[in-house]
C-alpha cells in the first residue's frame, strides 16, 4: 500500500510543472500567430518583388556587409541562450550566469549592427526607380515589425539578466528563461528567412 501510494505520488504532475505545460503551450500559440504575421510579410515581398524582376534586377541591390555581422551574432546568441537554459535546468547557476551574459552582449551586437544596416538597406531601396516604391514600403514594413519584436525580446532579457544576479532562477523556477529561449530561437529563425530572402532577391 505504501509503495502504491508512493507511485501515485510521482506520477501527479508537481505545480511547476503544470505551470511549465501551460508557459509552452501559450508561447506555442504566440510563435504560432507571429509566425503568420511575418508569412503575409514575406509573402508580400516576393509578390511584389517578381512583379518588379522586369524592371528591378532579382539579386541587384546588395545587402550591406555589416548585415552579415548581425546573421552571425543572432545565431550565435540563440545557441548561448540555449545553453544557458540547459545549465540552468541542471541547477549550474555559475555556468547559467555565465552563457546570460554571452546572450546580452551577442545580442547588444545584434542591434548595434542592425540599425546601420538597415538603414543602410532602406536607403538603397528608397533610390530605385518610381515603380519599386511599394517594394521599399514592404521592405520597410517588414524591418520595422522584425525590429519591434527584437526590442520586445530585449526587454525581457534584460529583466531576467537582472534577476539572475539578484534572487536568481533555479531548476524548478526556469520556466521565464525557457520561454525567452523559444521567442529568440523564433527571432533568428525569422531573422535567417528575411536574410536569405533579401540577399536572393536583392
Amino acid at each position: 500500500m505504501e509503495l502504491s501510494a508512493q507511485h501515485h505520488s510521482t506520477d501527479v504532475p508537481t505545480e511547476w510543472q503544470k505551470q511549465n505545460k501551460t508557459g509552452r503551450f501559450g508561447m506555442w500559440l504566440f510563435l504560432a500567430a507571429l509566425t503568420m504575421l511575418f508569412g503575409a510579410c514575406v509573402v508580400g515581398y516576393l509578390i511584389i518583388r517578381f512583379r518588379l524582376s522586369n524592371k528591378i534586377e532579382l539579386g541587384s541591390i546588395q545587402l550591406p556587409p555589416v548585415l552579415w555581422i548581425s546573421t552571425i551574432a543572432i545565431l550565435l546568441s540563440s545557441l548561448t541562450i540555449e545553453r544557458a537554459c540547459g545549465l540552468l535546468q541542471r541547477d549550474n547557476i555559475q555556468g547559467f550566469k555565465q552563457q546570460l551574459l554571452w546572450t546580452d552582449m551577442l545580442s547588444g551586437l545584434f542591434v548595434l549592427t542592425q540599425v546601420p544596416g538597415m538603414a543602410m538597406l532602406l536607403r538603397t531601396h528608397q533610390q530605385l526607380v518610381d515603380d519599386g516604391v511599394a517594394m521599399y514600403g514592404m521592405v520597410f514594413m517588414v524591418i520595422l515589425l522584425h525590429a519591434i519584436h527584437v526590442l520586445g525580446g530585449l526587454i525581457p532579457l534584460g529583466m531576467i539578466t537582472k534577476r539572475a544576479f539578484t534572487t536568481g532562477y533555479t531548476a524548478q523556477t526556469f520556466l521565464p528563461v525557457r520561454l525567452l529561449t523559444m521567442y529568440w530561437h523564433f527571432l533568428g529563425i525569422v531573422w535567417i528567412i528575411l536574410f536569405a530572402m533579401l540577399f536572393a532577391m536583392g
